[in-house]
């Protein structure tokens, strides 16, 4: 087992990474009186036993963005109320990203805080969405409008989980690590060009060294930076652009996929079509809806436009990104890059 401090001015906090992690820590964690437990209904059917037998409640979900709502969040919060948790009590998420966005959401609000602890499943949740404190509900089919920075007492990265996921769910987590590569980490870059998607399911070893190197990326931004005023603003590489293409085709691409093809506008000439190669390796010639027009009326509803204008990253090199602003209607022109299997 490895353990990475995350180092925080509110509180500090530990990932815990490993084969199996999560069965340690069901033995050898010394738990409250009380523990919710939030788990996608794919895994409950393993768990729901021992989590039974310690005397924890359980609510299971199925996971996608249907379920950052305020129906979810309603539910859970009673569930609270009603068993009388205290906020020395326990939250446990146990899924992808949309059950931590949630459940960080209720921890944060409940009673101004209650522990809470991660346990996330796939290896787009490992690599980014439980690592920084971000939290959100989506609202009136906009994501993430609604939400609330928060950090956790803990994550549990088991790197068992890996092996329940589709190849579809594995190459959405690779290609977050890809932007992690390009904003902080070449070596990332050379082993996803120099393997494909079999050699990292095959080998954990290698599928470990991408995650490590993932997460200290995004380590290293977020504990200069943890509430995005400035520099983990890089983060969000892609993000603009992969947001629209997300919700345009909703059902037919993965967040991960969606955010790498929001990227490549954005990446200097030098680098685009590396990325581009990449990017076509480990993903199928999709037929997405690209409508310019659609994509455009959904950017603006981005939350980081101000006064009309994007605040946009842009990579110059590896290791190399900077902000600019750019005028609304100038990215119309960058939604034409969109389609790399032209």
């Amino acid at each position: 087992m490895k353990n990475i401090l995350i180092k925080n001015n509110l509180n500090n906090y530990n990932i815990i990474l490993g084969y199996d992690a999560f069965s340690y820590f069901l033995e050898s964690f010394n738990f409250p009186k009380k523990v919710l437990v939030v788990i996608t209904e794919s895994l409950s059917s393993k768990y729901i036993d021992y989590l039974f037998d310690k005397g924890f409640d359980v609510y299971k979900v199925n996971d996608g963005e249907e379920l950052k709502s305020f129906d979810h969040y309603q539910d859970l919060i009673s569930m609270l109320i009603k068993k009388e948790y205290a906020k020395s009590d326990l939250i446990i998420a146990i899924g992808g990203g949309t059950i931590l966005d949630l459940c960080g959401f209720i921890a944060s609000t409940y009673k101004r805080g209650i522990n809470y602890i991660m346990v996330p499943t796939t290896l787009l949740s490992i690599v980014d969405a439980s690592i920084g404190g971000k939290n959100g509900l989506n609202f009136g089919g906009i994501k993430n409008v609604i939400g609330s920075f928060y950090m956790p007492n803990m994550i549990i990265d088991s790197l068992d989980f890996l092996e329940t996921l589709s190849d579809k769910e594995y190459v959405s987590g690779l290609m977050e690590t890809l932007k992690a590569g390009i904003i902080g980490d070449k070596e990332i870059i050379n082993i996803l060009k120099n393997n494909n998607l079999k050699d990292i399911r095959n080998n954990i070893f290698i599928a470990e060294e991408i995650i490590e190197r993932s997460i200290d990326v995004k380590k290293k931004i977020v504990e200069i930076d943890p509430y995005e005023e400035d520099l983990r603003r890089v983060l969000n590489l892609g993000h603009t652009i992969g947001h629209a293409i997300e919700a345009l085709n909703f059902g037919d691409i993965t967040h991960g996929e969606a955010i790498a093809i929001g990227m490549i506008p954005f990446l200097s000439d030098r680098l685009k079509e590396e990325i581009k190669e990449i990017i076509k390796k480990y993903l199928s010639n999709k037929e997405l809806n690209l409508d310019k027009e659609k994509l455009f009326n959904l950017i603006k509803q981005d939350k980081k436009i101000k006064d009309n204008k994007l605040h946009i990253v842009y990579v110059n090199d590896y290791e190399d990104c900077k902000i600019k602003e750019i005028e609304e209607e100038s990215i119309l022109e960058k939604l034409n890059e969109l389609n790399i299997w032209k």
